[in-house]
């Protein structure tokens, strides 16, 4: 029976997760993550690390989630490009990236379990944008 418990925590894991190619929100996806990982009533991949599928199964979602926390974060840096071309103001400029750099560190902050790469991923975002900011604030007020 507990062998049966654990594959049952395997696929709420999975199925927790079907939505991944819906997502549009980061802290969306860290609470899916969070649910997944450590389910309702402990249902989760944390509760079948003893079985045998439990290292392909917890690899494959964590490749899956951080692909997924890439795309978003992506997303919100083409939107905040768009965002300071359209700006009139260097201030809407700089803050259109200052909103997405919130956004991405919230977004992060809301994983309460360890995503292999996501750390390195997110600190990747903040220097681009750290670096857009920059660029903005050395240009001449015209």
């Amino acid at each position: 029976m507990a062998y049966f418990v654990k594959e049952d925590a395997l696929v709420y894991a999975i199925r927790i997760s079907e939505v991944l190619p819906t997502l549009k929100k980061l802290d969306t996806l860290a609470s899916r993550y969070n649910v997944a990982h450590n389910g309702a009533g402990g249902c989760g991949l944390e509760s079948a690390k003893d079985s045998e599928n439990y290292e392909a199964v917890a690899n494959y979602l964590k490749s899956a989630y951080l692909d997924k926390f890439i795309e978003i974060a992506d997303m919100l840096i083409k939107k905040a490009s768009e965002s300071e071309k359209q700006g009139k103001t260097q201030n809407a400029k700089i803050n259109a990236w200052k909103k997405t750099k919130e956004e991405i560190l919230r977004g992060f902050s809301e994983f309460k379990y360890d995503l292999q790469g996501l750390r390195e991923n997110v600190d990747s975002f903040v220097r681009q944008i750290d670096e857009e900011i920059a660029k903005l604030n050395s240009m001449d007020v015209k």
